[in-house]
């Protein structure tokens, strides 16, 4: 700051500084100080603005409320979309299960069929074949009931011994031929054990099982095996035991 030029005139109570200059300089520092106030005050206004709380609403509880039913409405449009969704969905899954049962339902029925048509040709084959031959062996038993000769017996008696005695899976019948009023049958043994309990059942078996079917008829049976003569078994109508006869 310039300063006014300086008069010889002027007393100096400070020193080489005249009154004037001292004035100057206390003015200069008092306004310096009210700058320096205000910029104080400047600041602190400031800092009461930044700290100043928030205007309190009116009415708490009011908005406290339409808080609340704003929420609710929004939790109750949130149900009403998710229980739409769930229900379009539920209704989606029940058509894809009755589509799914139908078509189980459907093969099942098929497969049903299939299997009854597989047994119906397994089965009924085998069933005619049952009864044709159930029918033919008791047609035969009907017929061989009644015979009217020795020789008409013969077939049928020759039948029975093949299978209607224990032991027919141990001989075969040879020949049977009627001799007068007696039958004469010749019996090829099978097997290479022939003891002496074995040949007696073996007999036994047969002769009872050809008074059964010959009608207690007289009759001659030998049994052979491999061309020799093992047993002779001579069987009397009037007698109740054959006569057997042995031979090694």
């Amino acid at each position: 700051m310039s300063y006014p030029e300086k008069n010889d005139k002027e007393i100096r109570l400070f020193g080489d500084k005249s009154i004037r200059e001292e004035a100057y300089r206390k003015k200069i520092l008092h306004l310096e100080k009210e700058i320096a106030s205000l910029e104080i005050i400047a600041r602190e206004q400031e800092d009461v603005d930044d700290i100043k709380p928030l205007s309190k609403p009116k009415n708490l509880n009011t908005l406290y409320y339409e808080g609340i039913l704003s929420f609710d409405k929004k939790i109750k449009k949130e149900q009403e979309l998710l229980e739409k969704r769930s229900s379009e969905i539920t209704e989606r899954l029940d058509l894809q299960v009755q589509r799914l049962s139908l078509s189980i339902e459907s093969t099942f029925r098929r497969k049903i069929r299939w299997l009854f048509f597989i047994i119906a040709i397994s089965v009924v084959p085998l069933v005619l074949m049952l009864l044709f031959s159930s029918a033919e062996l008791f047609s035969n038993r009907l017929t061989f009931r009644h015979p009217n000769t020795l020789s008409t017996r013969a077939t049928y008696l020759k039948t029975a011994l093949s299978t209607q005695t224990r032991y027919h899976h141990q001989y075969e019948i040879s020949s049977i031929e009627v001799v007068g009023a007696a039958y004469l049958i010749n019996i090829e043994l099978i097997g290479s054990s022939l003891d002496r309990w074995l040949l007696q059942s073996i007999a036994y078996d047969v002769v009872n099982t050809f008074k059964k079917y010959s009608g207690y008829a007289q009759g001659e049976i030998s049994f052979t095996h491999s061309g020799k003569l093992y047993v002779k078994a001579n069987i009397d109508s009037s007698a109740s035991k054959p006569q057997l006869q042995f031979f090694y």
